[in-house]
């Protein structure tokens, strides 16, 4: 297949898919399909991605918070009390 940037969500979850396909296969014409995929893909999400420059610590203690599913009495063993 001729690979191109990827500048669609389309053309994105193609080359995610065939990347899932190419890892399966062994050879060097794979591997260097494969990596140009890998390429590709993240020069896509890097693109399309929201990007946090200097984001609020409190923002990101929130965020990592609920990722980790914790609650604010959770932060009293690693911060202290009030």
């Amino acid at each position: 297949m001729n690979w191109k940037i990827i500048r669609t969500e389309e053309e994105y979850q193609t080359a995610l898919g065939r990347l899932d396909e190419v890892r399966l296969q062994k050879g060097d014409i794979h591997f260097d399909e494969a990596e140009l995929l890998v390429m590709l893909i993240e020069k896509y999400e890097i693109e399309t991605e929201p990007t946090f420059k200097n984001p609020d610590p409190i923002e990101v203690i929130k965020y990592k918070m609920e990722e980790n599913e914790l609650r604010n009495k959770d932060l009293v063993e690693i911060i202290g009390k009030k």
